[in-house]
């Protein structure tokens, strides 16, 4: 039987540093691509210039062909609750 590798995976260490740091996912604003934790790296060949840490945002847009969400730079708002009178 194989001996398991203590050498982490690429994929691995990058979900490491998103995790510390606060990221839910890649993004690359050059082919408008991105992924979450929950899938890291689907496509087995991230771009290692282009792809950046980035925030999952939900899509509202009922016209966008989506999976529900974009990754991109900027956290999602997080709204105040109104006061009540």
């Amino acid at each position: 039987m194989p001996k398991k590798s203590r050498n982490p995976s690429i994929c691995s260490m990058v979900e490491s540093y998103l995790y510390k740091h606060g990221y839910t996912g890649l993004y690359n604003s050059e082919v408008e691509c991105g992924c979450v934790m929950r899938d890291l790296m689907p496509c087995t060949e991230p771009h290692q210039v282009d792809c950046k840490a980035g925030y999952e945002r939900k899509c509202n847009n009922s016209r966008c062909e989506c999976t529900g969400f974009h990754v991109g730079p900027r956290p999602p708002r997080v709204r105040k609750p109104t006061p009540r009178a």
